[in-house]
């Protein structure tokens, strides 16, 4: 009798999670949370209801509440490495990079292939002012998928904290070439031509910028930048002007 409660017990809860799945992959999030946790009551060592629902938690802006159900399901299975992966990203994102970084060390080492939890560790270490560090997850990252633009632009990023300009004008421009409509990695080309002297560019850049972003304050206080110093403050005088009519509490 107590084995086929236990095999009737079993079924039900895979029936459920099945259910909650459908649910989470709708994107029915708060119904998806509830049916997992309903799970729980049945079940409260399931991973998989733990591990679901602690994604949907963090979905949902509920950050605290996603790392206690990652931290208990990788408690019961510490082999996954997408678990410590998932919980590193919302540590990440409550401020707490140290914890975070463990935890993209350890998905690291579980897959030593890793590509998001790679990208992930070289942000937190950027966080933390860990440059050299970040530089080279990047590259890691890099050699895995060289055609992310976006990993580029990271990588820019980090040179430019750096000071390493040249470098990172290059690392933005492939970034540009592989993905053309990219204002972020435009602001950034702007400010690394700004640290080689390369005013005019960097106007120039900060224009085509302002194409895909009007009105956008750290644009326009850039071009205003580079404007001053070529002495050209009337137009640099406008640009700050626009810069602080788009934003007033603007301070660079």
């Amino acid at each position: 009798m107590r084995k086929g409660f236990r095999q009737g017990n079993a079924e039900l809860v895979q029936q459920r999670l099945e259910a909650a799945v459908q649910l989470h992959r709708a994107g029915q999030l708060q119904e998806a949370l509830r049916a997992y946790r309903a799970i729980l009551q049945l079940e409260q060592d399931n991973f998989h209801a733990l591990h679901l629902g602690g994604l949907v938690c963090i979905q949902l802006g509920d950050r605290p509440g996603g790392v206690t159900m990652l931290r208990a399901a990788i408690k019961i299975d510490p082999s996954l490495p997408t678990a410590h992966n998932n919980c590193g990203v919302a540590l990440l994102d409550m401020g707490l990079a140290d914890e975070a970084i463990a935890c993209f060390d350890r998905a690291i080492s579980l897959q030593d292939d890793y590509f998001d939890a790679i990208v992930n560790r070289g942000n937190a270490l950027r966080s933390l002012g860990r440059f050299d560090e970040a530089l080279a997850s990047f590259d890691q990252a890099l050699r895995m998928q060289g055609s992310r633009s976006d990993i580029h632009s990271n990588r820019g990023n980090t040179l430019l904290d750096l000071k390493r300009f040249g470098e990172a004008t290059i690392a933005f421009n492939t970034a540009l070439r592989l993905q053309p409509e990219n204002p972020d990695a435009l602001q950034s080309l702007g400010a690394a031509l700004q640290g080689l002297q390369r005013h005019r560019e960097a106007i120039e850049v900060f224009n085509a910028a302002l194409v895909q972003r009007p009105g956008n304050a750290v644009l326009l206080n850039g071009r205003g930048v580079s404007l001053f110093h070529l002495r050209r403050f009337e137009e640099a005088l406008t640009s700050f002007a626009a810069a602080l009519a788009a934003r007033g509490d603007f301070v660079e």
